[in-house]
This record gives C-alpha cells, sequence and structure tokens, in this order.
C-alpha cells in the first residue's frame, strides 16, 4: 500500500473532524461567522484531498482521454479541411482509452486475484496482525 493512501484520507478526516467542532461552535453561539467559514472550507479541503486521490489513480484513463481527444479532433480537422480524403473515424483513436482502461481494470482484477491467493495460503494473518 502506497503512503499516499494512507495520508491523503487521513488528512480528509482531519478536515472534516475540525468542520465537525467548529460547526458545533457555530451552532451554539449562532453569532461567530468564522467558525461557519472556517467549516465549510474545511469541508472543502477534505473533498479536494479525496479528488486528489482519486485523480491519482485515474491519471493512466485521463492521460488516454486527453491523447484520444486530441487525436480525433486531429483527424475531424484534416478530414474536414480535405487535407486527407477518409471518413470521419472518430472511434480509432477511442481505442486507445479503451485499451488504458482495460490496463487499468486488469491490474486491479490481477492485485485482487493476488490477495485472495495469499488470504487461501494464510487465513490465520487476519487474526493475527
Amino acid at each position: 500500500m502506497n503512503w499516499i493512501t494512507i495520508v491523503w484520507p487521513m488528512i480528509a478526516a482531519a478536515c472534516l473532524t475540525l468542520a465537525a467542532m467548529h460547526v458545533l461552535v457555530w451552532i451554539r453561539s449562532g453569532q461567530s461567522w468564522a467558525n461557519l467559514a472556517f467549516s465549510i472550507l474545511a469541508v472543502c479541503v477534505a473533498a479536494i484531498a479525496a479528488f486528489e486521490l482519486a485523480l491519482m489513480r485515474a491519471l493512466v484513463v485521463g492521460g488516454s482521454l486527453t491523447v484520444f481527444i486530441l487525436m480525433a479532433g486531429s483527424l475531424v480537422v484534416l478530414v474536414h479541411r480535405q487535407m486527407i480524403a477518409a471518413p470521419y473515424l472518430v472511434s480509432l483513436p477511442f481505442m486507445i482509452l479503451v485499451v488504458a482502461m482495460g490496463f487499468e481494470s486488469s491490474h486491479d482484477e490481477l492485485r485482487a486475484a493476488h490477495l485472495a491467493r495469499e488470504m487461501r495460503e494464510h487465513p490465520d494473518a487476519l487474526n493475527n496482525p
């Protein structure tokens, strides 16, 4: 397990804890708008941390999506300006995205199979940390 997978959720949890404490202070006092603003900002930081963690995982798919859009757009421009004689083929660059998503899902499936095999070989590993 990567250290980022551990630290980012901990940051989000700390932000949500601080947000909950400041909301309670704001609810009790009713006048301290700074506590409400801090609470809203802390929730936003927690959401950003969650999105960053998701984006770190989606780098392969996001990169292939960018390549797909650039290739498909370039092909459409070349065909539309009649620089090449070809039909509008947006599906061929789309294959890059499909391959990247397949790579990402197969990586997850291989990791799950490896963990399942380890759990079958060492069933007492869950009970004794």
